[in-house]
């Protein structure tokens, strides 16, 4: 998608906006907008989800997207607001997010002004049920994981082979 005309046109208008509004409203070594572009791994961005007061995660069309479940466990004072698409599968899970429709640009930007003056408590409330049903999702996950693999292992067991082996066989 980079390389499409339109894609890079949007690309160009996003940094020219990012740009003035970082030009207008920089204090000393504070930026209000740190915009990344690229790809990178959890340790790279971790420490700006670490800092920052709002994560948006705006996609048009997404699967579960870690980066709205990083920034919730990233953020272990719990002060930050996760703005989160309505088309990503996260926001099935995640929702004391605040869901937003990007099409819907009047919308998204009252979201946006709602997420600035959320006070503390609401910010904590809101990501610790986040964090909550992340722990209880991660739990799920565990225990049938570790179901089937008990159920594997006595299938292994009681038809005598594990992973096409038979128990006698030399590995």
């Amino acid at each position: 998608r980079s390389n499409l005309e339109d894609y890079q046109s949007l690309v160009d208008e996003i940094e020219k906006q990012i740009e003035q509004i970082n030009w207008k409203y920089t204090v000393k070594d504070w930026r209000p907008v740190i915009y990344l572009k690229g790809s990178y791994d959890f340790k790279e961005i971790f420490p700006f989800h670490k800092i920052a007061d709002i994560c948006i995660v705006s996609s048009l069309h997404d699967g579960m997207n870690l980066v709205a479940k990083e920034f919730v466990s990233a953020r272990s004072d719990l002060n930050g607001v996760l703005i989160l698409s309505k088309f990503t599968g996260s926001s099935r899970e995640l929702e004391q997010a605040l869901l937003i429709n990007p099409y819907d640009i009047e919308s998204f930007a009252e979201t946006l002004k709602m997420a600035c003056e959320m006070p503390p408590e609401e910010k904590k409330a809101r990501l610790r049920a986040v964090e909550e049903l992340q722990a209880e999702v991660q739990t799920d996950i565990n225990s049938r994981l570790r179901e089937q693999t008990v159920e594997v292992l006595v299938a292994g067991v009681k038809g005598g082979k594990a992973h096409g082996r038979d128990r006698n066989d030399k590995l």
